[in-house]
Order: structure tokens, then sequence, then C-alpha cells
């Protein structure tokens, strides 16, 4: 976790997992500058102005689906050429949703809020899932091939040297 101090008096946190970590945080910040730096210090206007969480729905996604499959009252962007993922904003919460399954939620909210969204997301997007197994055989069957192809070429290699 990161907390920065500006002139202004100001101060920006990153890294944190709750309000009340980050607030207890800026509290001994505001302690030490009082402390060390004998200036008058005052801690007051705490507020939560943007937060990140990345989710992770532990499923691959057929975004295209998953778009055409949200209800109506949720608004949903989806533009492929722009950007890959589907942009869901409920509220004061903006959410990209990537085809591996993961998600970035952000804005002006607490964690707890941040929580009552994926609750009500999480059906919506389980029903779009592709399923992992079957890309888990192809990429496991991909990584068999290279480790192959890497083995055949070391053995061309080692040949050519013998010789």
């Amino acid at each position: 976790a990161m907390v920065s101090v500006f002139q202004n008096g100001k101060m920006s946190t990153i890294g944190f997992k709750s309000d009340v970590d980050c607030k207890t945080a800026m509290k001994q910040i505001a302690r030490r500058i009082k402390i060390h730096m004998k200036k008058r210090v005052q801690f007051r206007k705490f507020k939560v102005s943007n937060a990140t969480v990345t989710y992770d729905f532990k499923t691959q996604l057929n975004l295209q689906h998953l778009y055409q499959g949200m209800p109506r009252e949720i608004h949903t962007i989806y533009e492929p050429e722009q950007k890959a993922c589907v942009i869901v904003k409920m509220g004061e919460v903006t959410i990209d949703i990537f085809r591996t399954g993961k998600a970035n939620l952000s804005g002006k909210v607490t964690v707890t809020e941040f929580e009552k969204v994926i609750a009500k997301l999480a059906p919506i997007v389980e029903k779009h899932n592709i399923g992992v197994m079957a890309n888990f055989n192809s990429s496991a069957r991909y990584i068999a091939d290279v480790a192959q192809s890497r083995h055949n070429a070391k053995r061309r290699f080692n040949d050519a040297f013998e010789e």
C-alpha cells in the first residue's frame, strides 16, 4: 500500500483493502507529520473519491453473448474495435468485463457497494461462460506441442554438432 501527501495537505492512497485501513493509515501519516515536522495537523473530510477493485469470475466468457444477454435496465456497451471488454454501468460503478473472466470495477463507492454489484452481476455472467475446461484442454495441447517442438529442435542441434 502507498500513501502520497501533497503540498496542499491532501492525501491519496493506493493498495488498501478497505476504507477503514485507508483511513487508519492516513491518520498515522498525519500524526507523523505533526510530530516530526512540528506542524499543526487536523484530519478531516475523509472521503472516497474513487476506488478500484479487480474481480475474477473464474471462467472464460463469450463477450458477444454476455452483451446480448444483459437485462435492458443495465447500461451495457460492447465495442470490440475500441476495447476488448464489455463495459457495464450500474449506478456509480463502472465494470470492465474481459473474455478471461476478469473484471475491473471502479467508482465513487465503498467496497461494500462493489460487493453488492458483484452479487447482482455474477448470476448474469455465469450464464455466458464458455467453460474453462475446453480452454484448458486446448491450452494443455498447445503446451505439449511447444514442449515437443523444443525437444525436437534441441535434438537436431545436438545431432548437428555430434557429426
